[in-house]
């Protein structure tokens, strides 16, 4: 699938707000508070990085299967029409499926 700039442009985003978040967990004075970062801290800024990646190196996310975006085309509808036909022998009206009239029972 290929890529558009839209795409491209957010994946840099999404990797610069990951290496900011990243920088400022590594940034945080951890010696004051006597331990270092969990894996959590870790790995949260990690994800938009994830994202960015995907959304440069992946492509985005696909298309719906048997869905084109951006075609035009007009939809095929098929109309059914009923015709009625006269009975000659009651002058009724019934659809012209029917081989015998509804209201005599009389034949074409």
């Amino acid at each position: 699938m290929p890529r558009s700039a839209a795409q491209i442009f957010m994946g840099i985003i999404f990797i610069l707000f990951g290496i900011v978040g990243l920088s400022i967990v590594s940034s945080f004075p951890w010696q004051m508070m006597g331990t270092g970062p969990s894996i959590a801290e870790i790995l949260i800024p990690a994800i938009p990085i994830a994202v960015g990646v995907y959304l440069i190196i992946g492509g985005g996310l696909p298309k719906p299967m048997g869905i084109e975006i951006g075609k035009n085309e007009p939809a095929i509808v098929q109309k059914k029409v009923l015709v009625k036909i006269r009975c000659p022998y009651c002058g009724g009206l019934y659809d012209e499926t029917l081989d015998k009239c509804p209201n005599c029972g009389g034949t074409r």
